[in-house]
């Protein structure tokens, strides 16, 4: 399914353009390859981790009184 979406990107995307592709864990390694035969290998700058620093749950998180 990113398979064609991640061509059409391609095809649109300038030479000095940037993709960034937020992804779960679970299909992160998949995505990559997929990408990397898309894009080439040299494109891949760098990977992106996201910390938490509230609950997931936590319905007030950024919320100022």
């Amino acid at each position: 399914m990113m398979a064609v979406r991640l061509l059409e990107m391609r095809r649109v995307l300038k030479e000095t353009g940037n993709i960034y592709l937020h992804c779960d864990p679970t299909a992160s390694h998949y995505l990559k390859m997929l990408m990397d035969s898309i894009f080439g290998l040299r494109q891949f700058r760098n990977e992106i981790s996201w910390r938490r620093t509230t609950t997931k749950g936590d319905y007030r998180q950024g919320a100022t009184n």
